[in-house]
Protein backbone atom coordinates (compact mmCIF):
# COMPACT_ATOMS: atom_id res chain seq x y z
CA UNK A 1 0.00 0.00 0.00
CA UNK A 2 1.29 3.21 -1.09
CA UNK A 3 1.21 6.33 1.61
CA UNK A 4 -0.43 9.43 0.33
CA UNK A 5 1.96 11.41 2.95
CA UNK A 6 4.45 9.28 3.35
CA UNK A 7 6.43 11.45 5.80
CA UNK A 8 3.94 11.10 7.93
CA UNK A 9 3.22 7.44 7.53
CA UNK A 10 6.64 5.78 7.83
CA UNK A 11 6.78 3.22 10.37
CA UNK A 12 3.02 3.50 11.58
CA UNK A 13 1.58 -0.14 11.55
CA UNK A 14 -1.41 -0.92 9.75
CA UNK A 15 -4.08 -0.86 12.33
CA UNK A 16 -2.59 3.15 12.59
CA UNK A 17 -2.69 3.77 8.79
CA UNK A 18 -6.46 2.52 9.38
CA UNK A 19 -7.42 5.66 11.08
CA UNK A 20 -5.61 7.72 8.37
CA UNK A 21 -7.51 6.33 5.57
CA UNK A 22 -11.00 8.17 6.19
CA UNK A 23 -9.49 11.65 6.73
CA UNK A 24 -7.42 10.90 2.91
CA UNK A 25 -10.41 10.65 1.95
CA UNK A 26 -12.32 13.24 2.99
CA UNK A 27 -9.24 15.87 2.43
CA UNK A 28 -9.02 14.19 -1.46
CA UNK A 29 -12.94 14.68 -1.82
CA UNK A 30 -13.29 18.17 -1.21
CA UNK A 31 -10.21 19.11 -3.10
CA UNK A 32 -11.85 17.55 -6.01
CA UNK A 33 -15.15 19.43 -4.91
CA UNK A 34 -13.09 22.47 -5.53
CA UNK A 35 -12.02 21.57 -9.13
CA UNK A 36 -15.49 21.07 -10.75
CA UNK A 37 -16.36 24.75 -11.53
CA UNK A 38 -16.29 24.78 -15.18
CA UNK A 39 -17.67 27.43 -17.52
CA UNK A 40 -18.87 28.14 -20.90
CA UNK A 41 -17.03 31.10 -22.75
CA UNK A 42 -19.17 33.59 -24.28
CA UNK A 43 -15.61 35.12 -25.82
CA UNK A 44 -12.45 35.52 -24.94
CA UNK A 45 -11.50 37.60 -27.59
CA UNK A 46 -8.49 35.68 -28.78
CA UNK A 47 -9.79 35.06 -32.45
CA UNK A 48 -11.69 37.77 -35.19
CA UNK A 49 -8.70 40.80 -34.62
CA UNK A 50 -10.31 44.09 -35.38
CA UNK A 51 -10.03 47.56 -35.74
CA UNK A 52 -12.68 50.15 -37.03
CA UNK A 53 -13.31 54.15 -36.01
CA UNK A 54 -16.07 55.62 -36.92
CA UNK A 55 -17.32 59.03 -37.33
CA UNK A 56 -21.57 59.39 -37.62
CA UNK A 57 -24.50 57.01 -35.68
CA UNK A 58 -24.58 54.95 -38.33
CA UNK A 59 -21.21 53.72 -37.61
CA UNK A 60 -20.55 50.31 -39.12
CA UNK A 61 -21.56 46.62 -38.24
CA UNK A 62 -19.38 43.53 -39.07
CA UNK A 63 -20.46 40.28 -38.81
CA UNK A 64 -17.37 37.78 -38.17
CA UNK A 65 -18.15 33.95 -39.04
CA UNK A 66 -15.87 30.61 -38.72
CA UNK A 67 -14.16 31.38 -35.64
CA UNK A 68 -13.93 28.76 -33.23
CA UNK A 69 -16.68 27.81 -30.87
CA UNK A 70 -14.34 27.28 -27.86
CA UNK A 71 -13.39 30.99 -27.96
CA UNK A 72 -16.55 32.41 -29.04
CA UNK A 73 -20.01 30.82 -28.49
CA UNK A 74 -21.45 29.68 -31.75
CA UNK A 75 -18.59 30.64 -33.57
CA UNK A 76 -19.18 34.14 -34.69
CA UNK A 77 -20.02 37.35 -33.49
CA UNK A 78 -21.37 40.73 -35.11
CA UNK A 79 -19.94 43.80 -33.71
CA UNK A 80 -21.42 47.58 -34.17
CA UNK A 81 -19.86 50.78 -32.88
CA UNK A 82 -21.12 54.43 -33.78
CA UNK A 83 -20.32 57.96 -32.25
CA UNK A 84 -21.52 61.46 -32.49
CA UNK A 85 -17.60 62.19 -32.83
CA UNK A 86 -14.89 59.92 -32.88
CA UNK A 87 -14.86 56.02 -31.29
CA UNK A 88 -12.85 53.02 -31.68
CA UNK A 89 -13.46 49.83 -31.32
CA UNK A 90 -10.78 47.12 -31.48
CA UNK A 91 -10.35 43.04 -30.91
CA UNK A 92 -7.13 42.58 -29.96
CA UNK A 93 -6.62 39.35 -30.45
CA UNK A 94 -2.93 39.50 -28.97
CA UNK A 95 -4.20 40.38 -25.65
CA UNK A 96 -7.82 38.55 -25.51
CA UNK A 97 -9.00 41.70 -25.50
CA UNK A 98 -12.26 43.83 -26.42
CA UNK A 99 -11.48 47.34 -26.47
CA UNK A 100 -14.21 50.88 -27.30
CA UNK A 101 -12.83 54.51 -26.87
CA UNK A 102 -15.29 57.29 -27.26
CA UNK A 103 -12.43 59.70 -28.61
CA UNK A 104 -15.09 62.73 -29.25
CA UNK A 105 -18.64 62.95 -28.01
CA UNK A 106 -20.60 60.20 -27.59
CA UNK A 107 -19.96 56.50 -28.31
CA UNK A 108 -22.39 53.50 -29.14
CA UNK A 109 -21.57 49.78 -29.25
CA UNK A 110 -23.01 46.43 -29.34
CA UNK A 111 -21.51 42.86 -29.10
CA UNK A 112 -23.83 40.37 -30.67
CA UNK A 113 -23.52 35.98 -30.40
CA UNK A 114 -26.31 34.40 -32.25
CA UNK A 115 -27.00 37.35 -34.90
CA UNK A 116 -26.54 35.51 -38.32
CA UNK A 117 -27.32 31.63 -36.93
CA UNK A 118 -29.15 31.09 -33.96
CA UNK A 119 -27.27 29.70 -30.49
CA UNK A 120 -29.86 27.46 -29.23
CA UNK A 121 -27.63 26.93 -26.58
CA UNK A 122 -28.67 25.04 -23.03
CA UNK A 123 -26.49 27.66 -20.61
CA UNK A 124 -27.79 25.65 -17.71
CA UNK A 125 -26.18 22.10 -19.05
CA UNK A 126 -22.62 22.51 -17.12
CA UNK A 127 -24.77 23.76 -13.83
CA UNK A 128 -24.14 27.67 -14.49
CA UNK A 129 -25.97 30.19 -12.88
CA UNK A 130 -24.57 33.29 -13.51
CA UNK A 131 -22.34 35.40 -16.57
CA UNK A 132 -18.98 36.96 -15.57
CA UNK A 133 -17.82 39.83 -17.41
CA UNK A 134 -14.14 40.24 -16.78
CA UNK A 135 -13.39 43.88 -17.08
CA UNK A 136 -9.63 44.92 -17.89
CA UNK A 137 -10.09 48.47 -17.58
CA UNK A 138 -12.70 51.25 -17.44
CA UNK A 139 -12.68 54.53 -16.74
CA UNK A 140 -14.68 55.74 -13.86
CA UNK A 141 -17.19 58.43 -13.76
CA UNK A 142 -19.91 57.36 -16.30
CA UNK A 143 -23.03 59.17 -15.30
CA UNK A 144 -25.21 59.31 -18.56
CA UNK A 145 -24.35 55.91 -20.08
CA UNK A 146 -26.03 52.88 -20.48
CA UNK A 147 -25.14 49.75 -20.25
CA UNK A 148 -26.74 47.02 -21.04
CA UNK A 149 -26.58 42.69 -21.09
CA UNK A 150 -29.28 40.93 -22.81
CA UNK A 151 -30.27 37.01 -23.72
CA UNK A 152 -32.98 36.38 -26.28
CA UNK A 153 -35.23 33.64 -25.37
CA UNK A 154 -38.12 32.45 -27.36
CA UNK A 155 -37.93 35.04 -29.95
CA UNK A 156 -37.90 37.66 -26.82
CA UNK A 157 -34.69 40.21 -25.82
CA UNK A 158 -34.30 40.31 -21.94
CA UNK A 159 -32.12 42.90 -20.63
CA UNK A 160 -30.10 44.11 -17.37
CA UNK A 161 -28.55 47.34 -16.67
CA UNK A 162 -25.49 46.71 -15.55
CA UNK A 163 -24.17 50.32 -14.93
CA UNK A 164 -24.62 50.92 -11.68
CA UNK A 165 -22.68 47.14 -11.23
CA UNK A 166 -19.51 48.88 -13.39
CA UNK A 167 -19.80 52.11 -11.36
CA UNK A 168 -19.55 50.27 -7.92
CA UNK A 169 -16.57 48.33 -9.82
CA UNK A 170 -14.76 51.65 -9.73
CA UNK A 171 -12.18 50.36 -12.23
CA UNK A 172 -11.14 46.73 -13.20
CA UNK A 173 -12.58 43.80 -11.73
CA UNK A 174 -15.35 40.84 -12.49
CA UNK A 175 -18.65 41.54 -13.07
CA UNK A 176 -20.82 39.24 -11.76
CA UNK A 177 -25.05 39.19 -13.24
CA UNK A 178 -26.93 36.15 -12.02
CA UNK A 179 -29.08 34.35 -14.68
CA UNK A 180 -31.98 35.73 -11.97
CA UNK A 181 -31.40 39.06 -13.51
CA UNK A 182 -33.23 37.80 -16.54
CA UNK A 183 -36.56 37.19 -15.11
CA UNK A 184 -38.82 34.53 -18.00
CA UNK A 185 -35.55 33.86 -19.47
CA UNK A 186 -35.49 29.84 -20.40
CA UNK A 187 -32.03 29.73 -19.93
CA UNK A 188 -31.93 26.27 -21.39
CA UNK A 189 -32.41 27.42 -24.92
CA UNK A 190 -30.67 30.39 -25.62
CA UNK A 191 -31.41 32.07 -29.27
CA UNK A 192 -28.91 35.53 -28.68
CA UNK A 193 -26.86 36.76 -26.25
CA UNK A 194 -25.72 40.49 -26.37
CA UNK A 195 -23.71 43.55 -24.92
CA UNK A 196 -24.03 47.22 -25.71
CA UNK A 197 -23.79 50.25 -24.38
CA UNK A 198 -25.50 53.54 -25.36
CA UNK A 199 -24.45 57.44 -24.69
CA UNK A 200 -20.85 56.20 -24.13
CA UNK A 201 -19.49 59.40 -22.53
CA UNK A 202 -16.60 61.19 -24.22
CA UNK A 203 -13.18 60.52 -23.79
CA UNK A 204 -13.69 57.38 -21.98
CA UNK A 205 -12.80 53.50 -22.77
CA UNK A 206 -13.93 50.50 -21.46
CA UNK A 207 -11.48 46.83 -22.11
CA UNK A 208 -13.05 43.67 -21.64
CA UNK A 209 -11.08 40.85 -21.31
CA UNK A 210 -13.83 37.61 -21.34
CA UNK A 211 -17.46 36.98 -20.85
CA UNK A 212 -18.46 33.45 -19.64
CA UNK A 213 -20.81 31.93 -17.49
CA UNK A 214 -19.99 29.94 -14.33
CA UNK A 215 -21.27 27.38 -12.06
CA UNK A 216 -21.60 29.02 -8.73
CA UNK A 217 -18.31 28.02 -6.52
CA UNK A 218 -18.88 24.80 -3.92
CA UNK A 219 -18.05 26.15 -0.16
CA UNK A 220 -15.05 23.68 0.05
CA UNK A 221 -12.65 25.76 1.39
CA UNK A 222 -13.48 25.33 4.95
CA UNK A 223 -14.89 21.97 4.23
CA UNK A 224 -11.06 21.52 2.74
CA UNK A 225 -9.62 23.24 6.33
CA UNK A 226 -11.71 20.79 8.28
CA UNK A 227 -10.52 17.70 6.39
CA UNK A 228 -6.95 18.93 7.06
CA UNK A 229 -7.74 19.91 10.99
CA UNK A 230 -9.12 16.23 11.03
CA UNK A 231 -6.21 14.46 9.05
CA UNK A 232 -3.57 16.43 11.80
CA UNK A 233 -5.87 15.04 14.58
CA UNK A 234 -6.16 11.71 13.22
CA UNK A 235 -2.60 11.50 12.32
CA UNK A 236 -1.27 12.66 16.11
CA UNK A 237 -3.86 10.11 17.35
CA UNK A 238 -2.00 7.41 15.65
CA UNK A 239 1.23 8.47 16.51
CA UNK A 240 0.33 8.33 20.25
CA UNK A 241 -1.42 5.03 20.58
Amino acid sequence: MHCLLYSSCVGLSFPRMKLLIPSLLLVSAFATAGQIASATVIDDFSQGSLFVQVTNYAGQTLYQNGLSASGVIGGSRSIYAGSLGLATEEINTSAGQFRFTSDSSFGYFTLTYGATTPLDVNLLTDGSDRFLVSIAQVTTGFWRSGFFFGVETGGTWRSYSFGGDLAALNGSGVLTIPFSRFPGADMTDVQAIGISASRFEPNRQIIIDSVITTVPEPSSLPFFAAGLGALAFVSMRAWVA
